[in-house]
């Protein structure tokens, strides 16, 4: 499920923290949870805004 262009990362489900988190800012990033759901979690400046369902 690894896209060109995209970087894979691992969300916590109980925090929504990213690890590891990117060092880019204001990016927007896909991610596979630890259940294989696919999510996008984009990071403004250095904080982490939001993790929530890709949109089919």
């Amino acid at each position: 499920m690894r896209k060109q262009g995209f970087e894979i990362f691992t969300v916590n489900m109980g925090t929504g923290d990213l690890s590891p988190l990117a060092s880019d800012s204001n990016h927007t990033y896909n991610v596979i949870t630890d259940s294989d759901d696919v999510r996008i979690a984009t990071r403004i400046g250095d904080s982490l805004c939001k993790a929530y369902p890709l949109q089919p």
